[in-house]
This record gives C-alpha cells, sequence and structure tokens, in this order.
C-alpha cells in the first residue's frame, strides 16, 4: 500500500504562492534587482532562481535583511513583460493594414481573451482601439512615415522618398541580423538605396552608415581571411579521420557544397552582382569582397555632398511636378539640370525624361478631349408650334370661342360642327392634344423694342379674324341662295 507524507503548511503555502503567482521582483537595498521565481523561503532568508542571463539561469539565497521590496507579479503581468507589448504603441513607420490586423488580432486580442478583466489587459484593450484608429487613417490613404502622418495627397507627390526611407528601414533591419552575413545584406540593401532611390536625400543621410558597415564587414573579412586556413586544414584532417563510406559521404558533400557556390557566383558575375556572396572555406571570394569594400569607400567618399544634395533636390521637383500632372514645369526644371556637368544621378535622365514626355502627351490628349466635348446651348426656340406646345392653348379654338360668343349675343345660336372644323377644332369641342397644321400665330418680340416687330402679333391677329369674317360671309351668301 502507497503511503503519502504529510506536508508542512509553510511549504503548501509556499508552493500555492508559486502556483498564483508567475515571477516574482526581489529589489535589494544596495539597487540590485533579481527576477525570477521564489522556491524557498526561511525566517532569515530566501532562495530565488533568476536569470542570470536571459538563456542561463540560476539560484541565489539572499537574507532578508539585505531586502528592500518583493513584488509579486501575476502571470498576467510577466506575459504583458515577455510580449513585450509595452512597446507595441508607437507603432512602426510605413505598416501596412495587414500589418496593423495581425498586430491586433495576434498579439494584442488573444492576451485580452486569455486575461479578461486584469490591468493589463484593459491597456491593451486601450492599445487595440488605437491601432484600429491608425488603421483607418492607412486605409484612406495616409502613411506614417518618421512618426509623422502624411495625408493621401501628400502620399502621392512624395511616393519616391516613402520608398527610399523604407529601405533605410531595412538597411537597419538587415544589419541587425543576428547572422554572418548581416553585414553584407545591408551593403546590399544600401546598393538598391543608391541605385533606385539615389535622388532621394535619404541616400544622402544613409552615406556615413554605409561608410561604418564598410568598416565593419572589412574587419569581419580580415578575420575569415585569417580563419580561413585554419578550418581548411580542421575539415581536411576530419576527412582523413573518416573511411569507408563515411568518408566518400563526407567528399561528395564538400565538392557539392563547392560546386554550388562556384555557380551562384559564376552566376553574380553574369549579373554584374556588385556585393556578391563569400565562403570562409573560398579565400578568394573574401579576397574579392575586401577589393569591393575599398572601392566603395573610395566612391562614397569622393561624392561631393553639396552638389548632390541640389542635384537631389531639382530631380525631387521634377518628381513632385510629375505627381501634380504639371509636365511643363517638369521639362523646365529638366533641361537646367541636364545643362549641368558632372551629374552625380545622371543615369536618371533618361529615365525622367520618359516620364515628361508621356505626361506631356497624356495632357495634350486630355485637352483635346476636354475641347471636343465642349458643346454650345442652342437657344430657346420660338416657333408657333413650340410657344402653342409650351402654353398649352389652341388659337384656333380660342378664335372658335370668341366667334360663338359673338352668335349668342346676336341670337344665332351655338357654331355648328363645321365652323368648328373650319376653325381647326374637333367636332366634338375639345382641344387637340397636337394639330397637323397649326395656324400660324406671331414670333415672341425681340428683346429690344420699338421696329416692327413690336406690331406683328396684332398684324397676325388681324389677319386672322379677316379670314374668318370672310368664311363666314360667304358661307351665309350660300344659304340665302339655296
Amino acid at each position: 500500500m502507497k503511503r503519502f507524507h504529510s506536508i508542512p503548511l509553510s511549504l503548501l503555502a509556499a508552493l500555492c504562492l508559486a502556483t498564483a503567482t508567475y515571477a516574482d521582483i526581489v529589489i535589494l537595498k544596495s539597487g540590485e534587482k533579481f527576477e525570477g521565481r521564489i522556491h524557498n523561503e526561511t525566517p532569515d532568508s530566501i532562495e530565488i532562481e533568476y536569470h542570470l542571463t536571459p538563456k542561463i539561469k540560476d539560484n541565489k539565497t539572499i537574507l532578508k535583511s539585505d531586502i528592500k521590496d518583493i513584488k509579486k507579479q501575476t502571470e498576467a503581468e510577466v506575459e504583458y513583460q515577455e510580449r513585450d507589448l509595452e512597446h507595441v504603441m508607437p507603432t512602426a513607420d510605413l505598416m501596412s493594414a495587414s500589418d496593423y490586423e495581425r498586430i491586433i488580432q495576434d498579439k494584442l486580442g488573444t492576451f485580452v481573451a486569455k486575461y479578461p478583466g486584469t490591468p493589463e489587459a484593459a491597456k491593451v484593450e486601450k492599445m487595440i482601439k488605437d491601432m484600429d484608429e491608425e488603421k483607418s487613417k492607412v486605409l484612406s490613404g495616409q502613411v506614417k512615415m518618421e512618426g509623422k502622418w502624411l495625408d493621401s495627397a501628400r502620399v502621392k507627390r512624395e511616393s519616391y522618398n516613402i520608398e527610399a526611407y523604407r529601405q533605410t528601414m531595412f538597411i537597419k533591419s538587415r544589419e541587425a541580423e543576428a547572422n554572418d552575413m548581416h553585414y553584407l545584406n545591408a551593403l546590399r540593401a544600401f546598393d538598391t538605396l543608391r541605385t533606385e532611390y539615389g535622388a532621394s536625400p535619404y541616400f544622402a543621410l544613409q552615406i556615413p552608415t554605409a561608410l561604418d558597415l564598410l568598416k565593419k564587414y572589412e574587419t569581419q573579412l580580415n578575420t575569415m581571411i585569417t580563419e580561413a586556413p585554419i578550418l581548411i586544414k580542421k575539415r581536411e584532417e576530419g576527412l582523413r579521420a573518416t573511411n569507408g563510406q563515411e568518408n566518400q559521404d563526407a567528399k561528395r558533400t564538400i565538392e557539392a557544397e563547392n560546386k554550388a557556390f562556384k555557380a551562384k557566383l559564376d552566376l553574380q558575375t553574369k549579373n554584374k552582382v556588385k556585393w556578391k556572396d563569400i565562403s570562409k572555406y573560398d579565400v578568394k571570394s573574401l579576397q574579392d569582397a575586401l577589393s569591393t569594400v575599398a572601392k566603395e569607400r573610395t566612391e562614397l567618399q569622393a561624392l561631393d555632398l553639396t552638389a548632390l544634395a541640389q542635384e537631389n533636390r531639382q530631380i525631387m521637383a521634377i518628381i513632385r511636378y510629375l505627381a501634380d500632372g504639371n509636365a511643363a514645369e517638369a521639362r523646365a526644371v529638366y533641361d537646367q539640370l541636364a545643362r549641368q556637368q558632372n551629374l552625380i544621378n545622371k543615369s536618371m535622365l533618361p529615365g525622367l525624361l520618359r516620364q515628361i514626355e508621356t505626361a506631356a502627351k497624356a495632357a495634350a490628349a486630355a485637352e483635346r478631349k476636354e475641347k471636343a466635348q465642349v458643346v454650345v446651348e442652342p437657344a430657346p426656340s420660338t416657333t408657333p408650334k413650340d410657344k402653342e406646345e409650351k402654353s398649352g392653348v389652341n388659337p384656333a379654338a380660342a378664335e372658335l370661342k370668341r366667334i360663338q360668343e359673338e352668335k349668342a349675343k346676336k341670337g344665332t345660336g351655338a357654331a355648328t360642327n363645321s365652323d368648328k372644323k373650319a376653325a381647326g377644332a374637333p367636332a366634338d369641342g375639345k382641344t387637340p392634344a397636337k394639330t397637323s397644321t397649326p395656324i400660324p400665330v406671331a414670333a415672341a418680340p425681340a428683346e429690344e423694342s420699338g421696329g416692327i416687330s413690336d406690331y406683328i402679333p396684332y398684324i397676325g391677329g388681324g389677319l386672322v379674324i379677316v379670314l374668318l369674317l370672310a368664311w363666314f360671309i360667304g358661307k351665309r351668301k350660300k344659304e340665302k341662295d339655296a
């Protein structure tokens, strides 16, 4: 039968405390601080397991008389620190909307879900709100650069500089990589800045950084050249220490690596790559890299930074004019630039000229299209038919009504259907929607008065009355003769 030993209450309390608190901070009176976990405590001392280095742990017994304070950290507090959430805000420059969303969902949202209601969760919720607001700005076309927000209009004008700034950030990230190629990769990133964004002020600003990188890379290469014979000798000794199939496999592996490296170098040479790959076993590749370092340093130190700054201002003016659609101003600045001697960014001129010519053609085409679409509005029509349709009054029907009233006064009775037809009205007395041959009416008078045109309406009306009277008299005469 298995027996269970009783656990002292003091130890049980300590175990419960260790379970409830994820980590402890012990601050000594001397100011020294230990972060870890207290796993043993006596009336006079404590024993803490702490990180001597980020990867190495150690145990230390500390007298309570030397302790100023002990802070118990909750699991939420510790994870808040381990995830480095304190430095999520302010956000980095040039983040995309997807970058914001990834941080919100993967880093912040999961923490809030894991530790709801804690003070740390409240801080993180505030971060989520702030990041959502920034993401909305990015979706509207804004960009955060050097800690400041650029609106969409300025983003369009500064797109070249924005990409140049992005490349400077890439240089820094490459230099910070934890591998033997970090200086080489950073110099490659600088070369991209120089060749693709050499007209940006950021290129000139990064020249001191590049010179520092060259110095560090040169030191690394000299060390590798010194160590290369030793490494080669050790590899040969290792081969001699093996035999049979193991020896053959090792030789094939080395041969394949050498072949792959040589093929890569040949391709880079063919493509005129400045910063070629290096190998700690290939002394020639290291010496070639040293030659490239010396050449690059000489070129950068020979640059006239004042002339470069002036030249870059002109090129940036051209780029901004093109962004604004102002090809004429861009061409004027280009012509001034092209007349200068010893241009540093001379290789950019053909590309700039092509962009200016394309913009000028586009502007001319747009102007032609705009002129072709201009339509002169016709003057309002003043024909009798149009006036009749606009007013809704049938002159013939109006005249018929007048005749009927005249007959009623004389006691001759209402007009007959034949009367209505003669006046141009329908037999049922309804005003027609349209007449196929409307009776002419006077045109609208002109704006100026005092001419014969002022009397045209009266003359026309008189003619109509005369014609109707003549018709009416002729009809009565025929009835009497009958």
